[in-house]
């Protein structure tokens, strides 16, 4: 490879990680770093159990959907659609976490630069 191209390809992913490192965490008056992490934990682990429960009947027919589609037009559609329920769930997982956090007294507050 070039070594512009390397180099190119290098900035490109610095950029990405820079992209995806997160701006704001939990906080909450009194509460350390190790207590807050393990509640973020648990809410995670309730997040995602709620956000499964809530899809489970969508998901499995949409797999079913695809598993029987005869076609490559329908088994594509399927698939998208799939796709399209996993990230909903993701969201949904996301959202009962946060409002877990909220609950427990937390707030999102910025990280310094």
């Amino acid at each position: 490879m070039p070594r512009t191209t390397t180099t190119v390809a290098a900035l490109l992913v610095a950029f990405v990680l820079g992209a995806c490192a997160p701006t704001h965490e939990w906080a909450s008056p009194g509460i350390g770093a190790s207590a807050r992490d393990a509640d973020l934990r648990q809410c995670m682990s309730i997040g995602a159990g709620m956000a499964a429960e809530s899809s489970w009947h969508e998901r499995r027919r949409v797999e079913r959907d695809a598993w029987f589609a005869r076609t490559r037009p329908d088994r594509a559609f399927a698939n998208a659609r799939l796709h399209q329920l996993q990230m909903l769930e993701s969201l949904d997982r996301q959202r009962h976490a946060d409002a877990c956090m909220a609950a427990r007294g937390y707030r999102l507050v910025p990280l310094d630069p």
